[in-house]
């Protein structure tokens, strides 16, 4: 903003900007700490309920440790998560590992002592502030129907496979 008449160094400052985004700083800050609470809260009901409905094959990846709040990531014993991803990738928003890292199997869940096998059974799912606790039955729903026919079919090519 501003011209030339400021002796080649144009700015005038956007004063009522800078107020705008102070406030706006100000309550971001305000509503942190319930947002973090409530999106924990979001995290942990999911994988509580992932973990009743599809016992003994599912992993959560540093489920005893401090982490973010809005993040959880799964390897789900069976299923490989690019598969799934293809399956219901149009229904959910999830990935297979971080953005700057996609098509290679994550280097933090390798540090982590994962091994490939498992590291390709993974999948991330983020909640944000605008989620619901009352969205998770259809999400819940999904993932473990997905899971469970994706299970199944590859018994019955195992079995297959085997027997010939």
């Amino acid at each position: 903003m501003g011209g030339e008449q400021q002796i080649g160094r144009s700015g005038t400052l956007n004063v009522p900007g800078i107020i705008g985004l102070g406030w706006a700083c100000e309550i971001a800050m305000n509503n942190q700490k319930n947002i973090t609470k409530n999106l924990a809260l979001l995290r942990d009901t999911f994988e509580q309920e992932i973990l009743e409905r599809v016992p003994d094959i599912i992993t959560i990846v540093g489920k005893d440790t401090n982490r973010l709040p809005n993040v959880s990531n799964l390897i789900i014993e069976g299923v490989e998560g690019e598969r799934f991803m293809i399956n219901v990738g149009n229904q959910l928003a999830f990935s297979t590992g971080s953005a700057c890292s996609k098509g290679k199997p994550s280097h933090v869940l390798r540090t982590m002592g994962y091994e490939l096998s498992e590291i390709s059974n993974s999948i991330r799912i983020s909640f944000s502030k605008f989620n619901h606790l009352d969205e998770l039955d259809k999400v819940l729903e999904l993932m473990t129907n997905e899971i469970k026919r994706i299970r199944n079919e590859s018994f019955r090519i195992r079995l297959h496979t085997t027997v010939i």
